[in-house]
């Protein structure tokens, strides 16, 4: 079989890379040698193999890494073959496996643009700067699912620890209302309290809302919360933080400004004026 395979020919390939994967046939497993042979009839053209080693890089399976690059490379070689073919069904295939693009496009989203390959996944892992502590996390929970969820969980926690808003304020959303495990609302509050000293804005209006109406683990602290709206709206004015509002966004100003009056007329009322 592995003469027949070194030959070229296809169907003896395909056999023994499914008796490796397997350990079928009388084959001991070994899953090292059934990936390098699922390689090489990718790399000889196979454009269901390509499909294959893409679907095993997306998914980090059959002795492959998750590494996100490689799995858009090899899915967009196995489009370019197919799209050559005439054989029934291609279309098919190839709609399947833009399907696959478009995902991992869509993971990359959360990831903040781009999902790293494994290497360079690895190398940003063994740095312990703040900023690299959270791209490593964003990078886990977009693309590794639940089993890495708690290292991406801890390097948040190191990142925050270290001043990152941003990893901060992921933080109070995990704990608000993540997975079950994960709810903690006094973590919550300490992370959406440590988000707006780091001048999240997000997190500062949240945290101004909460304590304008004693919500969610919050007492009622309407002074709080006026000078949590005064700081949101003076700070996204001066773009201090870098928040680059737009003043046109109601959202942005337009609101905060609504909820300012709201606050300190309730703080008025309750001093009788």
């Amino acid at each position: 079989m592995e003469q027949l395979a070194e030959a070229g020919d296809a169907t003896a390939r395909d056999a023994l890379t499914k008796m490796l994967r397997t350990g079928s046939g009388g084959v001991e497993k070994d899953v090292g040698a059934a990936k390098t042979w699922l390689i090489a009839a990718a790399e000889d053209g196979d454009a269901d193999a390509m499909a294959r080693v893409a679907s095993n890089y997306s998914k980090g399976r059959e002795g492959f890494p998750i590494d996100y690059p490689e799995a858009k490379r090899w899915l967009q070689a196995a489009i370019d073959t197919q799209t050559h073919s005439e054989a029934e069904g291609t279309q098919e295939q190839i709609q399947g496996l833009r399907s696959e693009l478009a995902y991992i496009d869509k993971r990359a989203e959360h990831a903040g643009g781009t999902l790293l390959g494994a290497q360079a996944l690895a190398q940003l892992g063994e740095r312990a700067d703040a900023q690299s502590d959270y791209e490593y996390a964003a990078q886990l929970l977009a693309g590794h699912g639940s089993d890495r969820r708690a290292e991406a969980v801890a390097r948040l926690n190191d990142a925050s620890r270290k001043g990152h808003g941003e990893a901060a304020w992921r933080l109070f959303q995990i704990y608000e209302r993540g997975m079950p495990s994960e709810i903690d609302s006094v973590a919550a509050i300490e992370q959406l309290e440590r988000a707006t000293a780091n001048h999240h804005f997000n997190a500062t209006r949240e945290l101004a809302i909460r304590y304008e109406y004693g919500k969610r683990g919050l007492p009622t602290d309407l002074p709080r919360a006026i000078a949590l709206y005064e700081e949101a709206i003076a700070a996204g004015h001066d773009n201090r933080h870098d928040w680059n509002l737009d003043p046109d966004n109601f959202n942005h100003f337009k609101w905060l400004e609504s909820r300012l009056r709201q606050a300190r007329m309730k703080l008025d009322a309750q001093a009788g004026k």
